[in-house]
């Protein structure tokens, strides 16, 4: 019986980040906030609003283990995390497949910090870790709700790619049974001050609102199918000649 209790996912942390460089807001924070304390088909939902700095993957990871003290789970027990991050440039939701242990931006963080040298995320990490969802469901899963969604391999080189690359480092070394999904989406109306330039386009509020809730409930289901010892995947080390190989593309 408690077996079967374990392979059940009870908590999703669902992370957005507050609005950087010109931007007056950023939509993953606002569809963090708006599930904050939710229920999604029984599981409690636990929003978290972040500031862009490199290392948000930790506090994110901070935020995680907080939610599992407060609904009393066990180390053993299945969380499903889902973060997301603005880029303005992109329609629909753009779902990471890979992480970079690399820094290399144009943006200062919230901290006031530029990085444009290179410098790893995690000193001594691999150079890439590919997630360990299966993202082809998920896209699938946002097409039938309605929601333009595409996979990508490269999440730029900012705080956004930080926290991927940091969260799936984490998970890799903890070995918790934590299935982790990174997405991007575009601007909403009045996130950006002044007219919008003709490369962006706004998106309707709706995609994230329809868009969120399936993710979490399709990386559910997947954490329950691979609840078992024998089954569980964890994010996969790469170097950065190996992701040069795969399929996805930006």
């Amino acid at each position: 019986m408690a077996a079967k209790q374990l392979s059940k996912v009870k908590l999703a942390v669902v992370s957005g980040y507050e609005p950087f460089g010109d931007y007056k807001g950023n939509p993953s924070a606002r569809i963090a906030t708006r599930l904050d304390n939710g229920l999604i088909e029984g599981i409690r939902v636990k929003g978290v609003v972040l500031p862009n700095v490199y290392d948000s993957h930790e506090r994110l990871m901070d935020s995680v283990e907080k939610g599992r003290r407060e609904n009393r789970l066990s180390k053993e027990e299945l969380i499903v995390v889902v973060s997301g991050g603005l880029s303005s440039s992109i329609k629909g939701v753009s779902l990471e497949a890979v992480g970079y242990n690399e820094i290399d931006s144009k943006y200062a963080d919230a901290n006031g910090i530029l990085v444009n040298d290179k410098r790893p995320v995690v000193p001594g990490a691999v150079g890439a870790y590919r997630t360990n969802a299966d993202l082809v469901a998920v896209l699938l899963d946002l097409g039938k709700a309605g929601v333009p969604a595409k996979m990508s391999g490269d999440p730029g080189r900012f705080t956004c790619n930080s926290m991927a690359f940091g969260m799936w480092h984490l998970i890799a070394e903890s070995k918790e049974r934590i299935l982790f999904a990174f997405y991007h989406t575009g601007l909403h109306t009045g996130d950006i001050q002044g007219e919008l330039p003709p490369s962006k386009i706004f998106h309707p509020p709706e995609w994230l609102e329809k868009g969120v809730p399936v993710m979490v409930r399709t990386l559910a289901r997947q954490a329950e199918t691979m609840a078992g010892d024998a089954d569980w995947s964890y994010p996969i080390p790469m170097d950065t000649s190996q992701v040069q190989t795969l399929y996805y593309k930006k």
